[in-house]
This record gives C-alpha cells, sequence and structure tokens, in this order.
C-alpha cells in the first residue's frame, strides 16, 4: 500500500508520540486538531502538519483520522463526526470499536500497548499495535501504517483489548504505585529510593525471564505471619499504606496458599 496521510484529533501523549513516530517513518501528518490551538501548533510544527482549535476546520481528504484522546471523551468527538471518506480509528483500550462505525465508511481501533509521556522519547518498534477493523480491507490498511512504527502487530477484538487494558493497569499503573509508595515510606524516614534500585533492576530481570507466578517471594509467599505482624504495627503511623500492605498481603496468601 502507498503511504498513506494521516490527521490527529488530540495533540496529548499518546498523539505526539504517534504523529511523530508515523511523521519519522515518512507518513504524511495532514493536521492536527486541539482545543487549545498551541498545543495542535506546537506538535504540528514537529510534524509539519497544519494545526487547528475546531472539528470544523477538519481536512476532508486524508486517509486515516486518529483520535487520540482520552476514553471518556472518544464519544463526544465523534457523535460529531460524518466523514466522506477515509477511515476513523480510536486509540482507546476500552471503548469499543462500534462507537464508530456511524462517523465514517471505515472504522478501526489502532491502541498501542505502551505507556507515555509527551516529554520522554519512546522507541516504538517494540511496542505491540492491536488491531481492529470493521473489514479485513480496513484491517490491511491499518497493519500497513501500524508497521511504519512498530515491528509487533496484534488483530484484538474489543472484548480482549478491555482485558488487556486491565492487564496493562496492573503491570504498569499498579505497579509504579508500589514503587511510590515505597519511596514515600523511605523518605519519611530520612532515606533514599536509590537503595532500592538493586532489588528492582533483579526483580525485573526474574520477570523477564520467568512467569511472575514462579518467582514470587516474601513474607506473605512464605506465610510468615510473625513478620507481617512487626510489618502492619510498623504502619500503624501510615494508615494508607498499612492498608494497601494488607490487601496485597492477603492476595498473595490466598493465591499461594
Amino acid at each position: 500500500m502507498s503511504s498513506q496521510s494521516v490527521v490527529f484529533i488530540g495533540a496529548g501523549n499518546v498523539a505526539t508520540h504517534l504523529a511523530k513516530g508515523f511523521y519519522q517513518a515518512g507518513v504524511d501528518i495532514l493536521q492536527i486538531i486541539n482545543r487549545h490551538f498551541d498545543k495542535a501548533k506546537n506538535l504540528a510544527d514537529q510534524v509539519d502538519a497544519q494545526p487547528a482549535d475546531d472539528l470544523n476546520s477538519l481536512m476532508k481528504d486524508a486517509d486515516v483520522y486518529v483520535v487520540a484522546v482520552q476514553d471518556d471523551a472518544v464519544q463526544n468527538i465523534v457523535k460529531d463526526l460524518s466523514l466522506p471518506r477515509g477511515t476513523l480509528v480510536h486509540t482507546s483500550g476500552t471503548v469499543p470499536l462500534s462507537q464508530l462505525s456511524n462517523a465514517a465508511p471505515e472504522s478501526g481501533v489502532f491502541y498501542p500497548l505502551q505507556t507515555f509521556r509527551a516529554d520522554q522519547e519512546l522507541d516504538l518498534t517494540q511496542a505491540p499495535i492491536c488491531l481492529e477493523a470493521s473489514s479485513s480491507e480496513t484491517y490491511q490498511q491499518l497493519k500497513a501504517l501500524a508497521s511504519t512504527i512498530s515491528n509487533q502487530i496484534h488483530p484484538v477484538d474489543s472484548e480482549q483489548r478491555k482485558t488487556i487494558h486491565i492487564a496493562a493497569v496492573f503491570l504498569n499503573n499498579f505497579t509504579n504505585h508500589m514503587l511510590a509508595c515505597a519511596e514515600e515510606l523511605l523518605s519519611k524516614h530520612n532515606m533514599d529510593f536509590d537503595l532500592l534500585r538493586p532489588l528492582l533492576e533483579e526483580t525485573w530481570q526474574k520477570v523477564r525471564h520467568h512467569k511472575p507466578s514462579d518467582v514470587q517471594t516474601g513474607p506473605a509467599m512464605r506465610n510468615d505471619r510473625q513478620v507481617i505482624t512487626e510489618h502492619l504495627d510498623r504502619l500503624k503511623n501510615e494508615p494508607e499504606l498499612q492498608a494497601v500492605y494488607r490487601v496485597l498481603t492477603e492476595s498473595i496468601q490466598r493465591k499461594y496458599s
């Protein structure tokens, strides 16, 4: 398939990385639309696109229209769209494909399974791109587009994508929160998080090569009640951390009992 042209609706974290990735791969980015014109212009300037802050200014001659906004904003945007041509996709892990069916001749989901921050560089080549499409032809179109930035492309339907999204929250968001809890605890006792970095690296190395369920360790895994009681007592002045510790301990005990 020849090079495709793309319009982005949204200029946040996901839009920034996808637009820059496509642009570097030679994809023609026609337009960036965002309700805040300065954000649209900032991203548009980086990918040689036209900025706009109103859907009424939407270019109607693109091959693919990417709605890259927060999940709860997708429906509000789509209800105002009626594209005469092209393929409309969203990047959400939770919004079903069916929400796009009345807004364009063809529709799809282009879900990059990665965590994004606009201010941090990211290599997308190994990021899984989960695709769903309204037809086999549209799937091939999106697969060709995805292959310009990633080596990992997966057909995933809406129900599978919701499950993947939940799993990703456990793996990424909750794990990072646990690290923040550890950081907070050490900081309150005048110690630095750097103390834990070697342990963190060893933990990641283990799960890179083994199933996480096979390398669980710790007092909950051993059902070491004395240590658990001492830890909970030490956290008595930190009720939120104590509550998290208790819930996770009980979950581990149930799994490995």
